[in-house]
């Protein structure tokens, strides 16, 4: 199997030595064709041994950065969109650590980013849960939509940063095999104001995404307070025409207690530091007992992912 992979690696090898990776797309009249073709490539520079080549390191990384780009040019059929999504974003994760999934727009990650040893705005990563683990919760998937130290250009949340961290948060629920997630009312505090959005408009985003995406995992949007319920409750009867709705539900509760939404894993509403802060990110914090563990786990994946992708 290693012997067939490395065979494979070193034809890509020739492929982007040649210049011909920009016109796989254009040979093929199916574009399902092309894209099982690139996946090929992805899966062979994922899992072979590492050969010497420069023009295919270069490659692989131009493609990590440029494939979220290409896949949203596709037009598939829903269901099969969101499993080729996912499929793609963990052979992709797997080059680095399949506890980030970066399935975002390529302008998102630039030098900048990398400078500042963060994730990238619209990414997710995944940690342990601590003290939450014992009673049902055994992960945390921080969902990062933009940076809390730093402010401007790509460190600034957005619409779209929110709504594609919700995906890469379900692309690490489905990879690790999570039944039912617990998805907060992402960018409902400090994020919020920084963007300029009004709550049942944040609302519908979150709610929209999730049930664009979210497959068979079941869901529980968790919130606090009368208001914030009635934001969710009114986005999800906007969409009940359009979408399923028999695995998913509002519970007005804390994201922290198993019990209340029984989910195995639940999502925090993270920076791209990846650093616990104030909030509803500080109450997750303290309710797992090992706030600095955690923060060091998380720190240790990015600086891993940053050795590999800033590789020459």
């Amino acid at each position: 199997m290693i012997k067939s992979q490395i065979q494979i690696k070193r034809v890509c090898c020739l492929i982007f030595r040649q210049g011909l990776a920009k016109k796989v797309r254009a040979s093929f009249k199916s574009k399902l064709a092309a894209l099982v073709v690139i996946a090929i490539f992805v899966v062979s520079t994922a899992q072979a041994e590492p050969l010497k080549c420069s023009a295919l390191l270069e490659s692989r990384n131009q493609f990590h950065r440029g494939f979220a780009k290409f896949i949203s040019k596709v037009s598939f059929k829903k269901n099969e969109s969101e499993v080729f999504l996912r499929e793609e974003s963990s052979m992709l994760t797997k080059n680095h650590s399949t506890r980030i999934a970066l399935a975002l727009d390529p302008s998102s990650l630039t030098q900048e980013v990398l400078n500042a040893g963060v994730l990238p705005r619209g990414s997710a990563l995944m940690t342990s849960s601590g003290d939450l683990g014992p009673t049902g919760i055994t992960a945390i998937i921080h969902a990062a939509t933009g940076a809390m130290e730093r402010k401007g250009g790509v460190f600034e949340p957005t619409l779209e940063s929110i709504s594609t961290s919700i995906k890469n948060s379900l692309i690490l629920a489905f990879q690790y095999n999570h039944k039912r997630i617990a998805i907060p009312f992402i960018g409902g505090g400090v994020f919020a104001k920084r963007i300029g959005v009004e709550p049942q408009e944040l609302a519908n985003l979150i709610v929209e995404t999730t049930l664009q995406e979210h497959g068979s995992i079941e869901i529980r949007f968790m919130t606090f307070g009368e208001k914030d319920t009635e934001l969710f409750k009114q986005a999800l009867k906007n969409l009940e025409d359009d979408f399923d709705l028999s695995n998913v539900s509002v519970v007005n509760g804390s994201i922290t207690d198993f019990k209340q939404h029984g989910a195995s894993a639940i999502v925090n509403a993270a920076n791209m530091e990846v650093t616990f802060g104030g909030g509803l990110s500080g109450i997750i914090a303290r309710a797992t007992g090992r706030e600095k563990e955690i923060n060091q786990e998380a720190h240790a994946e990015i600086i891993e992912w940053l050795k590999i992708i800033t590789r020459k």
